[in-house]
């Protein structure tokens, strides 16, 4: 099976976006995408932290984020503080 990412990557190029890949460094965009995992969840969480910190906006998408929506912890469940 092809992975997601690099078939999502080529498509947004072809269709004219600049595309960036990063295995955990911060970057600079105006979106991005978290190929997500239970593994590696909370670092997932604090990467997009970063990165909406920054004014990017940030989306999950893999297996992951769409058979646990809404069971794994929301960002303002894990900061309170930044209720919308």
């Amino acid at each position: 099976m092809m992975s997601s990412v690099p078939w999502l990557c080529a498509l947004l190029a072809r269709a004219g976006h600049d595309v960036t890949w990063s295995r955990g460094d911060v970057v600079d965009g105006d979106v991005a995408l978290v190929l997500s995992s239970l593994v590696d969840h909370k670092s997932e969480t604090q990467w997009a932290d970063q990165m909406r910190a920054r004014g990017v906006k940030v989306g999950f998408m893999g297996i992951t984020a769409s058979k646990t929506a809404g069971t794994l912890p929301r960002p303002q469940r894990l900061h309170p503080e930044r209720r919308a």
